[in-house]
């Protein structure tokens, strides 16, 4: 199935962490919805996993990232958020190291699939290298 941006415009203002009840509903039914392919589902699941972050609710921001994954396993996106609250929320550095290190992985994949979850795909590969070297040299600074 070719991926279109175009499929997505309704998903473009929830980029920004809109969180009100009515907006996370819109979400939620764009995921029951019959339109939903499994990209714009893990689309969905993403954004969703974006506003619960923000809205402190890491449960179900953990949720809706692996359900992204579990959806489209080329969203590195909703990895890099995982790596992000193993890293910052969890305080599970090892798996943090691990799962930027997967996102990681996409740095080689077509531009397609780059462009895909996000408009700048390498300012996420360069946070996830970041991210990585931080936590290196500070375990290392620890041991």
């Amino acid at each position: 199935m070719a991926r279109n941006g175009n499929d997505f415009s309704c998903f473009d203002h929830y980029s920004q962490f809109n969180l009100t009840n009515a907006n996370i509903q819109k979400l939620h039914s764009q995921i029951s919805g019959d339109f939903c392919s499994s990209f714009t589902d893990s689309r969905a699941h993403l954004e969703l996993g974006k506003c619960y972050y923000k809205n402190s609710d890491l449960r179900k921001a953990i949720k809706h990232f692996n359900l992204a994954v579990d959806r489209d396993s080329d969203n590195f996106v909703a990895l890099y958020w995982l790596a992000l609250i193993e890293f910052k929320k969890l305080k599970n550095f090892k798996d943090a190291v691990h799962t930027f290190r997967e996102v990681l992985r996409y740095r080689f994949k077509d531009k397609e699939t780059r462009y895909f979850y996000t408009n700048e795909p390498d300012l996420i590969f360069q946070k996830a290298i970041n991210f990585i070297v931080y936590i290196t040299f500070n375990k290392l600074l620890l041991d």
